[in-house]
């Protein structure tokens, strides 16, 4: 009798840890999906200025369907990685970088620049 109780618990045991184990690694997979959109913006840093008419924006991205930059969708390689070339007005020039995942999350960055020449 005391030997068919230790069975089942050690059943009950090696049940409830591989229903753990399955749902740690379900979990440790689902992070990608449940982290959504990232965005970041290698260059030019927000609040600088520079005297040049072009500038290039550079920056990579992960989990995302669309990147939009001032509302015009541009294009990223299968890494991730972005590079748009930008004509800047003289003065002050805000621009906003959208990034959305396949379940329209989405992560916006904006940049704020000035044009001295």
């Amino acid at each position: 009798m005391m030997e068919t109780d230790f069975l089942t618990y050690i059943k009950r045991i090696a049940i409830i840890g591989v229903i753990l184990g399955i749902g740690l690694y379900a979990y440790y997979q689902a992070r990608p999906l449940l982290a959504g959109p990232h965005l970041e913006i290698f260059e030019p840093l927000n609040h600088s200025s520079t005297g040049t008419t072009s500038i290039t924006i550079l920056g990579k991205t992960e989990r995302i369907s669309t990147l939009t930059l001032n509302d015009r969708e541009i294009f990223i390689t299968e890494e991730g990685n972005f590079s748009e070339k930008l004509l800047l007005p003289l003065g002050y020039t805000i621009i906003e970088m959208t990034a959305k995942d396949r379940f329209n999350r989405s992560v916006t960055k904006t940049l704020q620049l000035v044009r001295t020449q």
